[in-house]
């Protein structure tokens, strides 16, 4: 740890700027005194609220031209609009890369930050982001079978899913996966061959034609699909300019639906991307 050592002035020395700045130097130097203090010169609890700006320990520069966040809003029609958005990719596997397409709105505007400047993490670092908090949250709304050039919104013969995660850029062009925040979620519906339920609707008509003549109900999920995610210096040890939310329908069951003959429609609605910047580091 710094050792902070002033040297009174000896009599007869001139009382001025540079007598002062002298002795001053090794306790308000730039590597030198006060900041060169280690983490464990100071004990727990020390520090507390009112030695940190009012912002706390998050970034209060302008992190990006948008700011934290960035949201896809869609007007709310009757499900099934013609503004409701999908994806059309099929997962392949964990942490691939051209399996999936960016969540956008129907304006175009895609769900991903980019960076006024390359995002290094570390305190050391001139940034001094010790790490960035990430939120997602996309609206799931279900998925559609497309057979022949024809969608098919009813009943499926097997299960699938909705997959999102994040993607990375260094450059702007290549995006590449962040496999540790693939999330999932299965249809949530009642049909024991497309959804998880204990019996099999498809075989109920007269039940089906009671709702409100909508027989395909019950292929709607509505679920709310979300990432929580920490990353520091140990994740992202390259810059980073940019990161967007990605999806794509996972095909649960090839052997009823074969990927040689069959696509689909991943729809979703409202979403959002926050990325929280830290000037703090954890503690190990």
């Amino acid at each position: 740890m710094a050792d902070l050592t002033y040297p009174y002035l000896v009599e007869g020395v001139t009382f001025d700027a540079a007598s002062l700045n002298t002795r001053f130097g090794g306790v308000a130097g730039a590597t030198a005194g006060l900041n060169a203090l280690m983490g464990y010169g100071a004990k727990r609890g020390a520090f507390q609220q009112v030695h940190l700006p009012t912002t706390g320990i998050v970034a209060s520069e302008q992190f990006t031209t948008n700011g934290f966040t960035e949201a896809l809003t869609m007007p709310y029609p009757w499900p099934g609009g013609v503004l409701d958005r999908f994806t059309t990719t099929t997962y392949t596997g964990f942490g691939d890369d051209a399996d999936r397409e960016v969540l956008s709105d129907s304006s175009g505007v895609e769900l991903k930050l980019m960076f006024d400047s390359a995002l290094t993490l570390g305190m050391a670092n001139p940034q001094k982001i010790g790490g960035v908090l990430v939120l997602v949250n996309v609206h799931f709304l279900r998925v559609t079978l497309v057979q022949d050039a024809t969608e098919i919104t009813g009943p499926k013969e097997g299960k699938v899913a909705f997959m999102i995660c994040l993607q990375k850029t260094s450059d702007g062009v290549i995006w590449d996966t962040i496999s540790k925040t693939e999330r999932f979620q299965s249809e949530r519906i009642i049909d024991n061959k497309c959804g998880e339920g204990p019996f099999s609707r498809q075989d109920h008509v007269p039940f089906e034609a009671t709702l409100t003549g909508n027989a395909h109900w019950d292929t709607w999920t509505f679920q709310d699909l979300s990432i929580r995610t920490w990353f520091d210096a140990t994740h992202l040890a390259t810059p980073v300019i940019g990161l967007r939310v990605v999806g794509s329908v996972v095909n649960l069951d090839p052997v009823a639906l074969p990927p040689a003959t069959t696509t689909f429609k991943g729809y979703y609605r409202d979403a959002n991307l926050s990325v929280i910047p830290w000037h703090a580091e954890a503690l190990p």
